[in-house]
């Protein structure tokens, strides 16, 4: 029996790629993914919008398992979220789907709403990271701090008071479960197209401009309180323990 897991489908959906190397890996994914629709028994779909883009392709609804990723136990809150500064944080990518130059131009042109507010952006890669880079580099109150180091990643997700995640689709959203799990509230677009499994954990907005009156609402009692809810219900523990009895089962 072969079974394939399945995290997303984005290689297939999105053209967003970077010369000439990653055009041939899109070409590959394509092939690879097309031979597994033709012989894979079954799939593990990372989350219920992965299993929805599987079923436009074809694969039968039964032949599909959802078991969604886990948020490893060393993301945790480890300071009191009331007293950290007004830093609102990104952290991935800056391929167009990731949607950042939307926020860098929402914040830029909400300054006067924001002006209690720093934006910082972790991470890198992508096609347009040059481009904002060089347009947004030097402003007031925006910082691009590059790739943050897997061991001071709890650290810098304590370090915010908002994460604020722009993306367009999401096959699943870890960052955002991350980020909640550590304390920092997450906010995303309402257009955004995030598995509903994770989206309940976020805030919607229309603007950034609206984070501050959405953070006024908030506590310490509520901010761990979300955090204990993922910790219980995305446990890499519950995950492996589906896994294999999916397998089991077969």
């Amino acid at each position: 029996t072969d079974i394939v897991t399945v995290h997303d489908l984005f290689m297939k959906y999105y053209t967003d790629v970077d010369g000439l190397y990653e055009n041939f890996r899109q070409k590959i994914y394509v092939r690879r993914f097309e031979r597994a629709i033709n012989n894979a028994d079954l799939f593990i779909a990372v989350s219920t919008q992965t299993k929805q883009q599987l079923m436009k392709e074809g694969v039968e609804e039964e032949k599909i398992s959802v078991i969604n990723l886990g948020v490893r136990e060393k993301f945790s809150i480890q300071n009191s979220w009331s007293e950290r500064e007004n830093k609102i944080g990104y952290l991935g990518d800056f391929r167009p789907r990731k949607n950042v130059g939307r926020l860098l131009k929402d914040f830029t042109e909400n300054s006067e709403d924001l002006e209690d507010f720093e934006l910082i952006l972790g991470g890198g890669g992508g096609s347009e990271e040059g481009r904002l880079k060089e347009r947004y580099s030097g402003k007031e109150k925006i910082e691009f701090q590059g790739r943050i180091p897997e061991d001071g990643l709890t650290e810098w997700y304590n370090s915010l008071k908002a994460f604020f995640f722009p993306s367009e689709l999401e096959g699943f959203g870890l960052p955002v479960l991350e980020a909640v799990s550590c304390g920092a509230p997450v906010f995303i677009y309402e257009d955004a197209d995030i598995p509903e499994e994770v989206k309940e954990y976020c805030i919607t907005v229309n603007s950034v401009n609206e984070v501050p009156g959405k953070l006024e609402e908030l506590s310490d009692e509520k901010i761990q309180e979300k955090a204990d809810e993922i910790s219980e219900e995305f446990d890499w523990y519950k995950t492996v323990s589906e896994t294999v009895n999916l397998i089991e089962d077969i």
